[in-house]
């Protein structure tokens, strides 16, 4: 969520799978997430970038930065979905071909080579976080291109009027509503850790480096000072 990489770093240096650097809610600009990049990479994670908006040119840029995959919100529609993943390989229609970025190395050396090695290899991951997106969800998961889902209680929640907390198992019902309508595509279908879906998701985020910043700074507070009497 920040623009400091050393978040990154620390996140893949650990052992974590793949790290999110998020362009739509973080405060993150394009310089530090191509230094995001580099510091997920420095870890051997992957590093995937959570774009503001669903449109090819946010794509591109996001890959030219060096991004192995694509976080998309508020995925609804099917058929914006199946011409986003097209926006991330390079072919006719596709994603702008440019060897003078990070994503490409900045080399045109083994052009072919590499491209195919990119188009076999990017993700592009719908985040199903609204009513619309969890209805639309078999016809997403059925597009060419798609390995995994993202499900996001916390706008689902707001979208439906629900509490996340509080009405968890309402939450939870959907989550495995969608799961079941998906498996028989063998997508596979992630979820945040810690809102009741660990046992059921295929893959988990755990927490944020604001979040554990802040946690760590309440947990350090209370231990150090007195509480008032």
């Amino acid at each position: 969520m920040t623009n400091d990489p050393s978040t990154s770093a620390i996140f893949s240096s650990v052992g974590y799978d793949f790290v999110i650097i998020d362009r739509e809610h973080g405060m993150i600009d394009l310089m530090a997430a191509v230094n995001h990049v580099r510091a997920v990479e420095m870890g051997r994670a992957v590093p995937l970038i959570r774009v503001l908006e669903p449109t090819a040119g946010a794509i591109q840029q996001a890959l030219d930065a060096g991004a192995h995959g694509i976080v998309v919100p508020k995925a609804e529609d099917a058929a914006q979905i199946e011409r986003l993943v097209g926006a991330t390989r390079y072919e006719p229609g596709g994603r702008g071909k440019c060897p003078q970025t990070p994503g490409a190395e900045f080399l045109a050396v083994d052009w072919e080579v590499r491209a195919a090695r990119h188009n076999q290899n990017v993700l592009l991951i719908p985040l199903l976080e609204t009513m619309a997106g969890v209805e639309s969800a078999a016809k997403i998961a059925a597009i060419e291109g798609i390995d995994y889902l993202f499900f996001g209680p916390a706008d689902l929640s707001q979208d439906l009027g629900l509490n996340m907390y509080t009405d968890r198992d309402q939450i939870r019902e959907i989550f495995n509503g969608v799961r079941s309508a998906i498996r028989p595509t063998g997508v596979r279908i992630g979820a945040p850790a810690g809102f009741g879906l660990d046992e059921e998701a295929d893959f988990l985020t755990i927490g944020s480096d604001v979040g554990n910043i802040r946690s760590k700074a309440v947990e350090g507070l209370t231990l150090f000072r007195p509480t008032n009497t």
